[in-house]
């Protein structure tokens, strides 16, 4: 089962899952892998239900892989105490965070006035930044797309804080 970040039901990693909660139910244990917030290459192998014995620790692994032969597995010889919920909710944190990022970047970028949608991906292209978002950025900073022609290009420029402006 792979996990929906942006789910409805934030708070139980069981809620969750992508598909049907159906398919979760009628299984009688379920894990999820998920990279370790504190260390990207090592990844975990974590319950989010057993209905067959008591909830046990979690696991963790890293993946090596060394000239032409295939990859393996490294496990940890510890079990890991971090739990399915800890692990998306620190996530949904670092997604926050990375908006903000994002918005202090797009504010910085628009700061000395409007610029074109086509430089501003470029822009956002070359530093790395996913366009969605960057429309998300857009959305909570409150910045205004306009047209300065009808045939010309789209440009998004800081809305100013007149309060008497109305919002784009």
């Amino acid at each position: 089962m792979s996990v929906n970040s942006w789910g409805s039901h934030r708070g139980n990693a069981l809620y969750r899952t992508t598909g049907s909660l159906a398919f979760v139910a009628a299984a009688r244990a379920a894990f999820l892998v998920a990279a370790d917030p504190d260390c990207p290459k090592r990844k975990l192998l974590l319950p989010l239900k057993t209905n067959l014995a008591e909830e046990s620790a979690g696991l963790a692994y890293t993946i090596f892989s060394a000239g032409d032969d295939p990859p393996s597995l490294i496990w940890d010889k510890e079990p890991v105490s971090i739990r399915a919920n800890d692990v998306l909710t620190k996530r949904d944190e670092e997604d926050r965070d990375g908006l903000s990022e994002v918005v202090n970047w797009l504010g910085i970028v628009l700061r000395d006035g409007p610029m074109t949608v086509k430089d501003l991906q470029a822009e956002a292209k070359a530093a790395g930044l996913s366009w969605m978002t960057v429309r998300r950025a857009k959305q909570k900073l409150g910045v205004v797309s306009e047209k300065s022609v009808f045939n010309g290009p789209w440009r998004w420029t800081l809305r100013d804080d007149d309060p008497g402006q109305p919002p784009a």
